[in-house]
């Protein structure tokens, strides 16, 4: 069996490999995964910002997606063979941008579905051009800005026509490799296997060789004069907030079935800080009632029984409640002085014992809580004020923040013990 590779569109323009795949017009292809979303759904999930940032992240989402992918190519008459990654993509621009402000009324380079409703929510103008056609777009200002990977701003010279790399590791996007079913079908059974065994080995490979050169292209990109800068906190929460607003669209188009692998991608763990995240909302919730009736009391002349401290258990609540939520969207204020000056090495030693010692405080803390919470509820205390409420019940919703919140710091500290951002 020989395999002719025709490299960079030169054989078909990247939109048209897949039909032609289809139709048997070439037996094999390697199609980027979101061009499909307008047929499926499910294809442009790993292209939604801040689903999946880390390799184990986009890992995880490849194997829900997998099977999924596998049963509608299937039915299309097209074999699924693999899938590796982009690096984590950045944002590139000509000037520097501290907020999505700074990027409203430019023009910017689609390359998908995705990318084309990203820039229409931070209020840019999306252009579609293709990886081989960036530099001549830039350059006779077509697009101003892009957001790609390292690997791709090497390729085609971006420090020709941009000169800021912002590393917001957006998403995560995948090539797959296909062959069309009747050509599969025409090897022998002894080439069949060959073949998924190489694309087996050809995944693996390509997923060990998209981490190596995100960190080679980091520093070309620099070495060439690019500044390549984190996201400023107000920028990566615009981006965020995008991303927040694409992922609740996403979900109503995907339907039951994208809806499965989402959840599936997210797991248990993530249903909990959901969890807490709904009951941080109610407390909030709860907050603006007593408030409310405090204001009507004013004028039918009733009286809230300890309106002031059900309101001020309520905030306790949304507080803590919110403490686990906030820390995986990466709300809380950090101050990074030091860690920005670290090399990669010691900066993720660095990050993963302040997590530890983060975790330690935590679960000391739960610990005390839930004992306090305990103690009250067997000696029957009361909130004092008109209104007998059992101390327990708030004491209980500050132990189970804090113990949301130690779920929240161990699984930030794994992440980073095994190097994953």
């Amino acid at each position: 069996m020989k395999i002719t590779v025709h490299p960079g569109g030169s054989l078909l323009p990247h939109p048209q490999i897949l039909p032609a795949v289809r139709n048997g017009q070439i037996q094999m292809g390697e199609v980027l995964m979101s061009l499909l979303a307008n047929e499926n759904p499910l294809f442009n999930l790993d292209s939604i910002p801040f689903v999946a940032m880390s390799y184990e992240g986009a890992q995880r989402l490849y194997q829900a997606q997998r099977p999924e992918v596998e049963r509608w190519l299937a039915q299309r008459g097209v074999v699924f063979l693999y899938a590796v990654p982009w690096p984590p993509q950045g944002l590139y621009t000509k000037k520097p941008v501290q907020s999505a402000q700074d990027l409203q009324g430019i023009r910017f380079r689609a390359y998908n579905p995705a990318t084309a409703r990203l820039a229409e929510l931070l209020g840019m103008t999306p252009v579609q051009v293709e990886a081989a056609d960036i530099p001549q777009a830039f350059a006779t200002g077509i697009v101003e800005a892009m957001i790609t990977s390292p690997v791709t701003g090497v390729d085609s010279q971006a420090w020709d026509f941009a000169r800021y790399f912002y590393d917001v590791k957006a998403w995560i996007p995948k090539n797959m490799g296909v062959i069309g079913r009747r050509a599969f079908e025409s090897l022998s059974p002894q080439d069949r296997e060959a073949l998924l065994q190489a694309a087996k080995r050809a995944e693996k490979r390509g997923w060990r060789l998209s981490q190596e050169q995100e960190e080679k292209a980091l520093k070309t990109l620099e070495s060439r004069g690019m500044q390549v800068v984190k996201p400023s906190p107000q920028l990566l929460a615009d981006l965020k907030k995008v991303g927040g607003t694409m992922i609740v669209e996403w979900q109503r188009q995907a339907g039951a079935t994208g809806v499965k692998v989402y959840r599936q991608y997210l797991g248990r763990m993530s249903l909990l800080f959901r969890l807490a995240e709904l009951l941080a909302a109610l407390m909030g919730l709860f907050v603006l009632l007593v408030i409310l009736a405090q204001v009507v009391e004013r004028f039918l002349g009733f009286v809230v029984p300890s309106a002031l401290e059900l309101a001020g258990y309520a905030t306790a609540g949304l507080i803590f409640l919110g403490l686990a939520p906030t820390l995986r969207a990466g709300g809380h204020i950090r101050v990074g002085l030091l860690l920005e000056r670290l090399p990669p090495g010691p900066r993720r030693a660095v990050e993963a014992g302040a997590l530890l010692l983060g975790l330690l405080a935590s679960l000391f803390a739960a610990y005390h809580a839930w004992a306090k919470a305990a103690e009250s509820y067997r000696y029957g205390d009361l909130a004092p004020g008109l209104l007998p409420l059992p101390l327990w019940l708030p004491q209980g919703f500050l132990a189970l923040g804090l113990s949301f919140f130690a779920l929240g710091l161990l699984e930030a500290f794994l992440k980073a013990a095994r190097r994953e951002r």
